[in-house]
């Protein structure tokens, strides 16, 4: 069973596609998850014209504010027959302007992106944990030093930071490492 898998949430967006592409020249063995499947394809072809020799990336479209799509990248983990090294937890959320104008519906989905979809992709994946795996969730600056257009943004990445902090309780008993950056 191969014990170094790195998966890669959101790898398909600006940030995610350059922390894919340092992640695989490292070496590591990736999975890229995210909801553009043709973003998705080029970016494996990109990897994989850069180094044949290297384990071949792999793609799954998933949308993590589902738990059915969720379940269907837990699947194609566990099918891999691999364990999880790392997972780096990037989504990008839904943009609705400012605190006064933002709709309630977008900030809930700001959430759901970012907690409910942490909580649902480490709460499926937690089989494939083994001691010294680690989650990497990058969230940002808006969660403590707002802007007057970017409500949804700064919540959900408040909330996030909360997530990653009660989150180190359950995972530290396994020797899984969260961190939020």
């Amino acid at each position: 069973m191969n014990q170094g898998t790195t998966l890669i949430i959101g790898g398909t967006g600006a940030i995610g596609t350059t922390v894919t592409h340092r992640l695989f020249d490292e070496g590591h063995r990736v999975v890229i998850a995210g909801r553009n499947g043709e973003a998705g394809s080029t970016l494996v072809e990109n990897l994989r014209s850069k180094d044949a020799q290297k384990i071949a990336p792999e793609f799954v479209q998933v949308d993590i504010s589902t738990d059915a799509s969720v379940s269907t990248l837990v699947t194609h983990m566990k099918q891999m027959n691999t364990m999880i090294r790392m997972v780096v937890f990037l989504p990008a959320a839904p943009t609705d302007g400012g605190i006064e104008t933002a709709s309630i519906t977008a900030i809930l989905e700001a959430v759901n992106v970012k907690v409910g979809g942490l909580l649902r992709v480490v709460r499926a994946l937690d089989p494939l944990f083994t001691d010294g795996s680690a989650v990497v969730v990058i969230g940002g600056n808006l969660a403590y030093d707002p802007i007057s257009h970017a409500a949804t943004s700064g919540i959900a990445n408040a909330a996030l930071a909360n997530a990653v902090r009660q989150l180190q309780f359950p995972l530290g008993k396994k020797g899984v490492r969260i961190h939020v950056v």
